[in-house]
């Protein structure tokens, strides 16, 4: 049985759920449950869903209801098909950036064997005994496996020094001795990628300081959702596009035009429920029914 950890998550923002400029407040109850089942199905499915003549079956639709349905999502720009799979957006994003870490990872495990192998430089694990803690937190990396890692000691004066800096600048620290070592770790992992220590101490600086720059004009309601520092630095956190730390409280705009719905100025093939209009390929049809 593998021990490789299934992702089964993911980071839900009910106030934008809800929003009533979220775009899948465009769907019917029966389009927001098939999105979700989707959404769980990519999960299990390392970000991608087979488009084929089973998937109907699985989420119990008729195949022309599944396929309105897929129209409308991709209309909305929520999910994309590609090569006979289908991807949701933030959710193949996800699973970029924990292969990205995992490689990363793998590397510099390699490297580190290599290096213990040859018996040269200072080794360090998490069963060294070491008085000098601060100055040797490469030893307490919080990794998947230990990893052996050779460097000078000025050089892990000036990794521990920059770590414990930016740890202080993450708007939300939590453990902060966890904290370090982990950055600590960020930081090996980019000067395995090919950037040089002090790039890498600076990359990770630099996220750090945009992440909490954005964070901090998040509204007040949202800033529950600001990731914790140990889970943002372990997760790859720094990885990520800044432009996802940007809450964009611009809403959709959406227009009825001569019997038609518009979104953003283009017109739109949504069917289903908005504002109290039903509509059915973009087209008004008529007032929908309350539900009480």
């Amino acid at each position: 049985m593998s021990n490789e950890k299934t992702l089964y998550y993911f980071d839900f923002d009910a106030n934008k759920w809800l929003s009533i400029s979220s775009k899948v407040q465009l769907l019917t109850h029966e389009q927001k449950g098939i999105f979700i089942d989707l959404i769980a199905m990519c999960l299990i499915n390392n970000g991608q869903i087979k488009n084929d003549k089973l998937l109907a079956s699985k989420l119990k639709q008729t195949q022309a209801n599944l396929s309105k349905s897929l129209e409308c999502f991709q209309e909305l720009e929520i999910l994309v098909e590609k090569d006979g799979f289908l991807r949701i957006k933030f959710i193949s994003e996800k699973f970029d950036r924990i292969n990205r870490i995992k490689q990363q990872r793998i590397e510099a495990g390699r490297k580190g064997g290599k290096a213990k192998a040859g018996k040269s430089g200072t080794s360090y694990n998490k069963n060294n005994n070491n008085n000098n803690k601060k100055e040797n937190l490469l030893k307490e990396r919080d990794t998947e496996s230990t990893i052996s890692v050779n460097y000078s000691q000025e050089n892990q004066k000036i990794i521990t020094q920059a770590a414990e800096r930016i740890s202080r600048k993450h708007p939300r620290l939590k453990e902060p001795p966890k904290t370090t070592c982990l950055i600590v770790t960020a930081i090996h992992d980019e000067t395995e990628n090919g950037r040089s220590l002090e790039q890498a101490i600076e990359y990770i600086e630099n996220k750090t300081e945009q992440y909490a720059g954005a964070t901090g004009n998040w509204p007040i309601d949202q800033k529950q959702y600001i990731v914790s520092s140990t889970n943002w630095y372990k997760n790859g956190g720094y990885l990520e596009n800044p432009d996802e730390w940007i809450k964009d409280n611009r809403e959709n705009k959406y227009e009825v035009r001569d019997g038609w719905l518009w979104i953003n100025g283009r017109k739109s093939s949504f069917t289903g429920a908005y504002d109290g209009l039903s509509f059915k390929n973009g087209q008004f049809t008529g007032h929908a029914e309350a539900v009480n």
